[in-house]
């Protein structure tokens, strides 16, 4: 009834569509924060996948609320969405692209004061091993400067 009005919604407790989310991060202030982005998780699997982290070793906090799309709920609208904080019309010159998610995430936090070195993000490649990429982000995500971390990985790694 109201998703017409959930674009320019505020929310303290959590992000009511995805592009609030960097927004939410940045309320959050926090010393180190990751955001891990799993694409293609429909709803159901994702209550799979936090009961099987919740059973597991994994320290983790579990925060989720339920977050709206974009219609369409594309991957490509989504992750843009996600990453620059912005709605599709203000990056519709990218809208078929994941291309640029990287570019919109530093771009975001730059612009809440962050320095360059203190941000990354992190794509597991189409064909990347999935133990180096593992690597990576742990290099990533152990490194002293790193402060805000994106990190993008496919359904599969868990299904």
């Amino acid at each position: 009834e109201n998703y017409g009005s959930l674009y320019n919604a505020a929310s303290n407790e959590s992000p009511p569509m995805v592009h609030h989310i960097p927004k939410f991060m940045a309320r959050k202030n926090a010393q180190k924060m990751a955001l891990l982005v799993v694409d293609g998780l429909a709803l159901d699997q994702w209550a799979l996948l936090r009961e099987s982290l919740q059973r597991s070793d994994v320290a983790m906090v579990d925060s989720s609320k339920t977050t709206f799309a974009w219609v369409p709920t594309l991957t490509n609208v989504s992750r843009q969405a996600i990453f620059s904080g912005k709605f599709p019309r203000q990056f519709e010159e990218t809208l078929g692209s994941t291309s640029k998610d990287a570019h919109h995430w530093q771009v975001f936090w730059k612009n809440q004061m962050r320095q360059p070195d203190e941000i990354d993000y992190l794509l597991h490649e189409k064909n990347e091993d999935p133990q180096k990429y593992l690597t990576r982000l742990t290099e990533c995500a152990e490194h002293p400067r790193h402060k805000i971390i994106g990190v993008v990985v496919g359904r599969r790694w868990f299904f």
